[in-house]
């Protein structure tokens, strides 16, 4: 008996003092995606600081209240508040040239969802086409600027993309081929347990399309990736990850958000004239943590109840 108990306390031991692992890159994700962004719906929902504030109330009746979402809610039967596990939303490519890939996984109804489909499409004058093709099964919408596909795994996940090769491979097995070495890099660094996460590419063409002052251009010069999370507990986490191609390059977004970019915020509050604003914005820089470590930067904050209801005061 002594030596299970010992063999059992080990292997909770080594459970609990073992490093958090990254999860793997969702087969879903496009090799060539630029965002990412995932979001569990009733993580958040389910959170106690959501909860004692009564959001999750105001949201439910917020949508009650809205014919279009309440007509949508019956014709496809899903409940968003019950049904939908998580939504992953893959992206590449600036404005029209953009495409895209979004993943609903949950509870869904198949049959009453393609009906909706169809239907709006014939409303709308541009009927939906179905069918088949590389064993699956497509439904075919038409809009002003591309296509967009549709389609179903199973009562377990809802599918739609503006690209009929990457829903084709989502549909039968998942994308062939693995994302490229800097995304996967970023993906590795969350680890699946976060309400909502994003991460990001900063690439050379984004780089060159990107308006706004020089200063923001400058900024972005030195930031290869990004990542950002939200978790929601008794507290709000947020996190924002920069990742730059070396240390320096870290320091120096760090320098520039600390000497510029947070007395840039006090001021703009301050020449505005209205002083609980302005306290209201120390408050939350107060909370906020920066640090750099090796070629990252990561900006922290979390914010409770207390600071909530302050934010929230008249």
């Amino acid at each position: 008996m002594t030596i299970r108990l010992s063999i059992t306390a080990f292997l909770v031991a080594a459970t609990l003092l073992a490093p958090i692992q990254a999860v793997e890159p969702d087969k879903m994700i496009p090799a060539d995606a630029e965002f990412v962004w995932s979001v569990r719906p009733k993580q958040l929902l389910d959170s106690a600081l959501l909860k004692s504030q009564g959001w999750d109330l105001a949201l439910k009746t917020l949508l009650s209240a809205n014919e279009t979402v309440q007509e949508i809610m019956e014709s496809t039967g899903i409940d968003p508040f019950r049904d939908i596990e998580s939504l992953l939303i893959s992206s590449r490519g600036q404005r029209e040239k953009g495409r895209f890939v979004i993943v609903a996984r949950g509870k869904f109804n198949p049959a009453k969802i393609s009906k909706t489909i169809e239907k709006q499409g014939k409303e709308n004058g541009a009927p939906v086409k179905k069918f088949q093709e590389e064993g699956a099964t497509l439904w075919e919408m038409t809009t002003p600027v591309f296509p967009i596909y549709a389609g179903f795994i199973g009562k377990e996940a809802v599918i739609a993309s503006n690209v009929k090769e990457d829903i084709i491979e989502c549909l039968t097995g998942g994308i062939r081929k693995d994302p490229s070495r800097e995304l996967k890099a970023a993906l590795e660094r969350m680890t699946g347990r976060e309400a909502a996460w994003m991460v990001g590419l900063v690439t050379d063409e984004a780089k060159k399309e990107m308006r706004g002052p020089e200063g923001i251009r400058e900024f972005a010069e030195k930031v290869d990736s990004w990542s950002a999370t939200i978790d929601m507990t008794e507290t709000i986490a947020l996190a924002m990850n920069l990742h730059a191609p070396d240390g320096g390059a870290a320091n120096t977004l760090r320098k520039t958000i600390e000497d510029r970019f947070f007395p840039f915020l006090k001021n703009q509050s301050r020449n505005r004239g209205n002083e609980k604003n302005e306290k209201k914005l120390e408050s939350v820089l107060d909370v906020v943590k920066i640090e750099t470590k090796g070629s990252s930067l990561s900006i922290k904050a979390k914010i409770d109840e207390p600071l909530i209801k302050k934010l929230m005061e008249n």
